[in-house]
């Protein structure tokens, strides 16, 4: 009998991504004034959930968030997470690049490389329940 090949899990892992996979086409010229010379820089994306495969979805990483946000479990705390600053995840997660209307999938564009740091798993409880909550 042959053995069953264990997946890994991508989940938690941190990626730097070009804005145009997350931002909608439709906002992108409105993004690209308001951020000025910065609108080149990368953003820090989680990944939220594995499906099927190497198929991802991601979820936006930022260092603002209101109080009516985290109230509404519309964003969480990364409290474990060793990053530069305060940061907080967005519960909502994006399935296909906004560039390239693809699957997000783990080594291939934009998930090449990952970033050292991965999310600590009491932030990925307390993300996956504020989902949860959500319904989502």
């Amino acid at each position: 009998m042959s053995r069953k090949k264990k997946s890994k899990n991508h989940e938690g892992e941190i990626y730097l991504v070009n804005p145009k996979h997350v931002v909608k086409k439709k906002d992108i010229t409105q993004y690209n004034h308001a951020k000025g010379s910065k609108s080149k820089n990368k953003r820090l994306v989680m990944i939220g959930i594995q499906r099927g495969g190497k198929r991802v979805q991601i979820s936006e990483i930022t260092t603002k968030a209101t109080d009516k946000q985290i109230r509404r479990k519309q964003k969480v705390e990364l409290s474990n997470t060793k990053l530069s600053k305060k940061s907080y995840v967005d519960t909502n997660t994006i399935g296909k690049s906004r560039l390239t209307s693809k699957n997000f999938k783990v080594g291939d564009q934009p998930l090449k490389k990952p970033i050292k740091t991965k999310a600590n798993k009491e932030d990925l409880k307390t993300y996956k329940a504020a989902r949860k909550d959500r319904g989502r």
